[in-house]
């Protein structure tokens, strides 16, 4: 890469445009595995969004150049909830495809089925369900609490019972 930075002034190329000059920069995540930046381009003569991951040439042109690239935003303890909770309706309606169910409120639909097969399905799928919503709201409490603290959303989600569709009539 033939590029230069001075004043958040550089030249290189990325997807055929030429970049001009870098506004805003900002790391992805607190791992640093990417650049989102605001940028001037030649090709528009105006201010566009950009992505840059580490196996991007100008990734490391970035990084090396001394740029200042801003910490990610930490999100809001509103936003890490939601995040979980929205997480956990995906891990459901998941769940109930893997049986071919639209999602999980269609699956549990079928708790009052006249079709044995589906009511069963139905009735398990429910009892793990509760169990993962009473596993978060206990866990969320006790954060409230300031009696239990998790890094990331992963590590909360690594808490609630797993299911396991041969052995449905167990929640473990």
């Amino acid at each position: 890469l033939n590029s230069r930075l001075h004043n958040n002034q550089i030249n290189f190329y990325k997807d055929r445009i030429m970049i001009l000059y870098i506004n805003k920069a900002q790391w992805v995540d607190n791992e640093h595995s990417g650049i989102n930046a605001r940028v001037l381009t030649d090709t528009y003569n105006m201010l566009c969004d950009y992505h840059f991951i580490p196996e991007d040439p100008e990734f490391q042109e970035i990084v090396n150049a001394g740029f200042n690239i801003e910490e990610p935003e930490q999100p809001t303890v509103e936003e890490i909830v939601q995040e979980i909770k929205d997480r956990i309706q995906l891990l459901l309606d998941d769940t109930a495809r893997q049986k071919n169910y639209d999602n999980g409120v269609s699956l549990a639909s079928y708790a009052n089925s006249t079709i044995d097969s589906f009511k069963q399905e139905a009735i398990s799928f429910i009892k793990w369900r509760d169990t993962v919503w009473e596993t978060c709201y206990h866990y969320l409490d006790l954060f409230n609490k300031g009696e239990y603290e998790f890094t990331t959303v992963s590590d909360f989600l690594s808490l609630l019972p797993t299911f396991n569709w041969e052995n449905s009539s167990e929640v473990s």
